[in-house]
């Protein structure tokens, strides 16, 4: 038998996610066990998280890349993700 157990925020197994804006909101919403109670993606899409993002991201055809919209660009992760404690030197930004 399962034994449900209050639910707890997730920046407590997963710290760094409490460090970015708005994603505990969208993870928890994304991470329910039963899937009448998820957010569908159109409503992941408008949630708060993606409120800084340029609004041509929205209207791009699928096969255009992300990229070729003004302001966006790739970086790389400050942290490794399997070593979140150990520091990565951040050497280049891809455009």
């Amino acid at each position: 038998h399962f034994i449900p157990h209050p639910p707890q925020k997730l920046g407590y197994v997963w710290k760094r996610l409490g460090l970015v804006p708005q994603a505990e909101s969208l993870t928890s919403q994304l991470l329910q066990c039963y899937p009448r109670d998820r957010s569908s993606a159109e409503d992941a899409l408008a949630h708060e998280y993606f409120s800084s993002l340029p609004l041509a991201l929205f209207q791009l055809p699928d096969m255009v890349s992300i990229f070729s919209v003004t302001g966006v660009r790739l970086e790389p992760e400050a942290r490794n993700a399997f070593h979140p404690f150990r520091k990565v030197r951040c050497t280049s930004i891809l455009a």
